[in-house]
């Protein structure tokens, strides 16, 4: 899963989630209360998408910034174009 992968995940779960609210037409209540099966899994199956996506987003982006701003900016390996491991200290 890539990052486009999963803001796919998302938006398809915000969408199969609030469908059973702004069309309530589309699912009559077939059930003793008075409840819709199909409103009910895609409620149920937006949630798991929504929680697929931003999962994947936050493990991938957010804790990806967070540890680059702890360790900070790389040390500098190179003197002049030469390998710091490279340079012999003077009187060797």
């Amino acid at each position: 899963m890539n990052t486009k992968n999963a803001l796919g995940f998302l938006v398809a779960g915000v969408l199969m989630k609030s469908l059973p609210a702004f069309a309530p037409d589309w699912f009559p209540g077939t059930g003793l209360d008075g409840s819709s099966a199909s409103a009910i899994w895609l409620t149920c199956m937006g949630r798991i998408e929504i929680l697929i996506g931003s999962y994947y987003l936050v493990k991938t982006q957010t804790l990806l910034g967070l540890k680059r701003l702890a360790v900070g900016r790389p040390p500098d390996t190179r003197r002049a174009g030469v390998a710091l491991a490279s340079i012999q200290p003077n009187g060797l």
